[in-house]
């Protein structure tokens, strides 16, 4: 009977133990879990990817990115779309851990600001601006990239290019597949 119950006596301890182990596991991947999810240092800055020329906002609310480079706040809805103008992406891809972006637009219009947003349903969108330079025939965004690692969700973001010049915009927009 002694064995009996020094059996009984251990299997208590061992299943407390492990409901113990259990507990403790759960607390550290939950924890965990929050801790990434909340702490925006954790994700890497702009100031690792991206050179002087560009800036990185992550607003989820109505873009408000100025129109123009004299410090208006109109939003994207309230500036009007000029049909004289054509946006072009040139360059859109996934690559070495990178999205990359070239964009243009023609006829050429010196001073303007590029725009670039990704959005995708599940997700904050993921803005960048940067400038242009301008040649003969069109004005050239300077090279934007995002790692990839910002894009939270695998799958079809929708990318909207906006050049904006003086008070008037030109928008181009093309779908890219995160994966």
């Amino acid at each position: 009977m002694k064995n009996y119950k020094t059996n009984q006596s251990h299997t208590k301890r061992n299943i407390i133990s492990v409901i113990i182990i259990v507990v403790v596991v759960l607390i550290a991947y939950t924890s965990t879990s929050f801790a990434l999810k909340l702490w925006p240092f954790t994700q890497p800055t702009p100031s690792d990817t991206q050179s002087d020329s560009t800036s990185t906002s992550t607003d989820s609310s109505k873009d408000n990115i100025p129109s123009s480079d004299n410090g208006s706040t109109k939003t994207t809805d309230q500036v009007p779309v000029d049909t004289a103008l054509n946006a072009t992406i040139n360059t859109l891809e996934q690559k070495n851990g990178l999205v990359t972006f070239n964009g243009s637009v023609s006829p050429a219009l010196a001073g303007g600001t590029c725009s670039l947003t990704f959005t995708n349903p599940n997700d904050k969108p993921i803005n960048r601006t940067s400038e242009s330079t301008t040649d003969n025939t069109s004005s050239v965004c300077k090279q934007i990239t995002v790692p990839e690692t910002e894009f939270s969700y695998l799958g079809t973001w929708t990318t909207t290019f906006r050049y904006f010049v003086g008070e008037k915009q030109v928008v181009a927009t093309k779908d890219i597949v995160i994966q």
